[in-house]
């Protein structure tokens, strides 16, 4: 993400390394977190 020059890279990646410690729906809901999250800051990042 840093790479492509996105915004709240430590946001996004604390949200979805917490939610990675709920079993089985944790990936998902932190993909859909971190993809609001980048929704609000630029929609084309969020893709």
């Amino acid at each position: 993400m840093m790479v492509f020059g996105m915004k709240y890279v430590g946001l996004v990646a604390f949200l979805s390394g917490a939610t990675n410690l709920i079993p089985t729906f944790g990936p998902v809901i932190g993909m859909g977190v971190g993809a609001f999250v980048l929704l609000m800051e630029n929609p084309i990042h969020a893709l």
